[in-house]
Formats: C-alpha cells, sequence, structure tokens
C-alpha cells in the first residue's frame, strides 16, 4: 500500500559524473539537428448538464453553452459531446493532464477512505455497497480504479487496476484498517484537565484565583489549552498537505479523474472546539483569560483548503464525497457527548466539516452523494453521467504561471443544472514535472524519450536501520541538446527524483539543476558517452521504487525513469 507523507532528505549531492561508454552508447547525432516544441495552451472544461430531476441533458450544441474566465466571454473554438476523443486536443494549461487526448475516454475512479473521521460501521456501510458492485462487474470497461486511505498519512491500497479481484482483495484491507486516530482528536487532553483540575466552574462560570497558586494553575491549563490546539492545528496541516500532494500524483492518470471521498470532511478550524471546551469549563474572564472564539482564529487552515481545492481543479480532479454519517461532521461517543456542558460545543466543527464536503464538490464539479442504502447506484450513475460530459475548449487568454483563474458556464435553456470546475490553475512547468515523478511511483508506464536511467550507487549505515543512500541517475550525452557558446557547448539538466517504500511511504526530493559545459574538441566523443548525477536520501532499509522525472531545459524534452533498489541487506540476507 502507498502512505503519502512529508519527505525527509538530505542535501543534494551536486555530483556529475561522465560515464565512459555510457550506459547505452549512443552515435553522435549531427550538429545541425533541429529540436523545438510548441504549447498549445487551450484550456478544457467538462461540463455536466442535468434536468431538475437530475437526468442528463444530451441534447445541447455548442451554441447552447456561454463560457466565462474571469467573468470574461470566451469563444468555444473545442466542442465534444459524452466520450468521444477529441482529437488534436492538448491538455490544457492549467491541467498538466499528461495523459493527453488519447486517453480522454478512459476514466481513473479513486475511492478515498477518510479513516480520520470515520467510525467502522459508518464506513462499511459503505464499502459493502462498493463491494457488491465489484462483485456484480463493477465498473466495468474504460475504467481504472484505485483504493487509497487517510488518517494522518494517505496510502494507496490498491494502485490502479481494472482487475476486480485485486480490487476485492484491497477492499478487504480497507476494510481492516483502523479508523477514528483522527487529525483533531482532543478527547484525551479535555478529559485530563477535567480531571486535574483542583477548581470547578459552570459554563462561563470562570477558574477562581484566589491564590498565587490557583492563578499559576490557570494560566498553566490555558497554556496547555493553546498547545494542544496547535498540536491539532499542525497535525490538519500535515494532513492537508499529504492530500495535496496525493492529488497531485493524480494530475498525469489516464483519462478523467475522479475522487469518491468517504469522510466526514475536513475541519478548517481544527483547534476551535477544544478551545471551547476549555472556555466552558474554565471560563473567559480574568487577566490571563482565553477567547476560544479570538484565538481560534490563530489555528485556521481556510487558505490552505483553497489552495488545495484549486490544485485538484489544476489536476482536474471532481470529488464526488459521501459522508460516513449522513450529516456532515465528526460522530460523537455518548461519553464525550456527557462531558459537554454547552450544547452548542463543536456543532460548528460539524458545520465547518459538512460544508467543507460541499466545497470539495462543488469547486471541482462533483456532487454530494447521500449515505443510505442508494450510495451503490449513486456511484453508478457517477460513471454514466461522466460518459455524457460535454468538453468546452477555449485559448487560454492568460498563459501565465501560477496564477487561478475563475471559470463560469451558463447555458441557454431553462430548468437545467450545470456542474463544471470552479477554476484552472496555470501549473509551473516545475509543478509539472515533480507531479510526473509522483505519478511514476504510483503508475506502471512512463515516457523516458532520454533513455534515462536509475539505481542506487551506494548506501551506508547511519543508525539503526537508517542509511545514509546515493541515488544515481544516468542520461546519454547524445540524447541532449548543446548550444554552442564560444569554446564550448553548453546544456542544462533539471532533475526531480520521487520513492516509494515496500510499505507505501513517498518521499520527494526538491528539483535540482545540473549545468553541462563540453568543450568543442571533445564534442563528437561526448556524444557517446553518459552524465550521471547523484541524490543523497535519508532511507530507512527496504526496498524502494525509485523514479527520476529529467527536464532538458535547452531542448525542452521530457522524460522519466523508474526502478527498483534494495536499500540495506535483502530479506533474505537479513534473515541469515
Amino acid at each position: 500500500m502507498t502512505k503519502v507523507a512529508p519527505a525527509r532528505v538530505l542535501p543534494v549531492m551536486l555530483l556529475a559524473v561522465v560515464v565512459a561508454g555510457g550506459v547505452r552508447a549512443q552515435q553522435p547525432q549531427p550538429l545541425d539537428t533541429y529540436r523545438a516544441t510548441a504549447q498549445v495552451n487551450v484550456v478544457n472544461v467538462e461540463v455536466i448538464v442535468t434536468d431538475r430531476e437530475g437526468k442528463m441533458v444530451p441534447d445541447l450544441a455548442a451554441g447552447d453553452f456561454e463560457l466565462l474566465e474571469d467573468g470574461t466571454p470566451q469563444t468555444i473554438s473545442n466542442f465534444v459531446v459524452g466520450a468521444r476523443s477529441a482529437a488534436g486536443a492538448e491538455p490544457d494549461a492549467g491541467s498538466a493532464d499528461g495523459a493527453g487526448s488519447a486517453s480522454s475516454e478512459l476514466v481513473s475512479l479513486v475511492l478515498f477512505v477518510d479513516n480520520s473521521s470515520l467510525a467502522p460501521a459508518q464506513r462499511d456501510d459503505v464499502l459493502r455497497q462498493v463491494k457488491t458492485l465489484l462483485q456484480g462487474g463493477w465498473p466495468g470497461a474504460g475504467v481504472q480504479m484505485m483504493l487509497a486511505s487517510g488518517n494522518r498519512a494517505i496510502r494507496v491500497v490498491q494502485p490502479l487496476t481494472s482487475d476486480s479481484q485485486r480490487l476485492l482483495e484491497g477492499l478487504d484491507k480497507l476494510f481492516r484498517e483502523t479508523t477514528g486516530g483522527g487529525v483533531n482528536g482532543v478527547t484525551g487532553f479535555v478529559n485530563k484537565i477535567m480531571e486535574t483540575s483542583s477548581a470547578g466552574g459552570g459554563s462561563g462560570g470562570g477558574l477562581a484565583a484566589s491564590s498565587d497558586f490557583e492563578a499559576r494553575e490557570r494560566e498553566a491549563q490555558i497554556e496547555s489549552a493553546r498547545g494542544a490546539a496547535q498540536e491539532a492545528y499542525e497535525r490538519s496541516r500535515a494532513y492537508l498537505a499529504a492530500q495535496s500532494q496525493f492529488i497531485d500524483s493524480l494530475a498525469f492518470l489516464p483519462g478523467r479523474k475522479l475522487v469518491v471521498y468517504l469522510g466526514e470532511g475536513f475541519n478548517t478550524r481544527p483547534g476551535e472546539a477544544l478551545l471551547q471546551r476549555f472556555e466552558s469549563k474554565y471560563g473567559s474572564g480574568g487577566g490571563a483569560g482565553l477567547s476560544a472564539t479570538s484565538e481560534a482564529t490563530r489555528y485556521a487552515l481556510g487558505a490552505e483548503f483553497r489552495a488545495f481545492l484549486q490544485r485538484a481543479n489544476a489536476s482536474r480532479v471532481t470529488f464526488f464525497c459521501v459522508s460516513g454519517s449522513g450529516r456532515g461532521g465528526v460522530g460523537q461517543g455518548a461519553d464525550q457527548r456527557f462531558m459537554e456542558r454547552d450544547a452548542s460545543i463543536g456543532s460548528g466543527e460539524a458545520m465547518n466539516q459538512q460544508q467543507a464536503l460541499v466545497s470539495m464538490a462543488q469547486a471541482t464539479g462533483g456532487t454530494v452523494i447521500p449515505n443510505n442504502e442508494g450510495v451503490g447506484q449513486a456511484l453508478v450513475k457517477v460513471l454514466q453521467d461522466v460518459r455524457v460530459t460535454y468538453l468546452l475548449g477555449y485559448a487560454n487568454p492568460n498563459p501565465d504561471t501560477g496564477a487561478y483563474h475563475t471559470l463560469k458556464v451558463r447555458v441557454k435553456r431553462d430548468g437545467v443544472v450545470v456542474r463544471h470546475r470552479e477554476g484552472y490553475l496555470n501549473k509551473t512547468p516545475d509543478d509539472r514535472m515533480a507531479e510526473r515523478a509522483l505519478a511514476a511511483v504510483l503508475s506502471e508506464s512512463s515516457s523516458n524519450p532520454l533513455d534515462v536511467s536509475v539505481s542506487l550507487r551506494s548506501a551506508s549505515r547511519e543508525k539503526d536501520d537508517v542509511y545514509t543512500s546515493v541515488i544515481l541517475a544516468v542520461i546519454p550525452l547524445g540524447n541532449v541538446l548543446l548550444q554552442p557558446k564560444g569554446d564550448v557547448h553548453e546544456g542544462q539538466l533539471s532533475l526531480w527524483v520521487a520513492l516509494q517504500n515496500r510499505e507505501g511511504t513517498i518521499t520527494q526530493a526538491a528539483k535540482q539543476i545540473f549545468p553541462l559545459k563540453v568543450p568543442n574538441d571533445r564534442l563528437l566523443s561526448a556524444q557517446g558517452q553518459s552524465v550521471g548525477y547523484t541524490f543523497g536520501l535519508k532511507l530507512r532499509e527496504g526496498e524502494y521504487r525509485v523514479a527520476v522525472a529529467v527536464r532538458d531545459d535547452i531542448g525542452q524534452i521530457d522524460s522519466t525513469a523508474v526502478g527498483s533498489i534494495q536499500v540495506g541487506p535483502g530479506p533474505a540476507e537479513a534473515g541469515r
């Protein structure tokens, strides 16, 4: 299974090694060889149109649509109905969808189970319906499915496959996973301060400070509450970052990318309920008082959540959200409800999470699916709707990078409901290359026109099972474009590395730039050689899948190589 988590890496070793003879010696290329690439900046927007009863409206023409970017009308240049391939269409500038037009009939369907907010019964009701669908042959031809889950990190339990047996085996693993670990859990802390405090006080009653000792105790308790809120905030922020990285890794998957999210939603104010509980117990008066309302703003993740939705739209990922409880919000146990003195505590958290579910769906062109006995049929309808999606394309009027632009699609017909992503992000070329490396460790295919190879150069034990490991990427010089500059020919390569261990943890190193300089009198001989670059990473013992994404910055050619390495002794050696 795959787990997406922040990487722990050493500084990359900027070491270039010219390998005489090359891994695969290349024939010298003529010096007048010319390479060029052209980027077609077309924004493609998938649009679903239904009547008010939810039935698809399949008979619309291009003239029935009005498309606006940032409020300005755009001319629709590409119009495709249903799953038919848009011949010649390019991935849009905001999507970084490396699949291209040949994969437009495919669907990559991801079932994501958010164990951080679910009780087993909530989750298993939905999983049983999914299991029934799989046993009946769903999702069918043209669809690949991935199973993933999350708690404090993201795990891909089953990579993309159309094999129903592998999916059923992956589903069994989801059934066995623990839930409720949560990124926002505060019950243990609240119980502790309630039990150990020497003073009572009802809601708003305050903690009496009749002595210096009691005043110091109050200040200590307040600092403890703030510390716990900060911890919840940091855990939530790290979890959201892991989800963003996971969504980025989906950008280069083939075809439409649909994520069925099962969970209660993301809490963008993770410390608020904890502070409210503390304030309810001890009050907010006094010089060392605590105001939950004002202090909760310090632990807000609204901006990060909006950026997450923008990344999803940039990767053309559409969310279909299934609330685990059918209502949104984390369900509370009887002991937690008994502890609350104020019935309003936690209600804002539940509303916050429910709104997050709605935002995830609406912002990306999906829907919220009621959690009831009809979830299975709703999932079937999701794929049916995709088959009659309208694809609208227009020339990108803002081919800048790093900017987010809003989209609005109107249909010139009464009584219809229109769904589409709310905007697109012009990703930078570096963003796309980083995603290419991430996607390569999750999928079984990659494009490698530069003939890059990757291997483990060395690994030295640092302590216990942690090794300082050196990853070697080798590129034949004959495949790299070099430009004359005085008495040398110059080029430049940019590299990104991603690794996945046997348990599924993914680490990613930052981009590294390697300039190339070859003297003119050695140019022909150099084209039969290779150049190698090394990355130093701190890795635990085990087997890894490694992906290296390389960009020839002069020739504008992208390439990805995937390989396997063993850090430390293998299983057979370790057992001796």
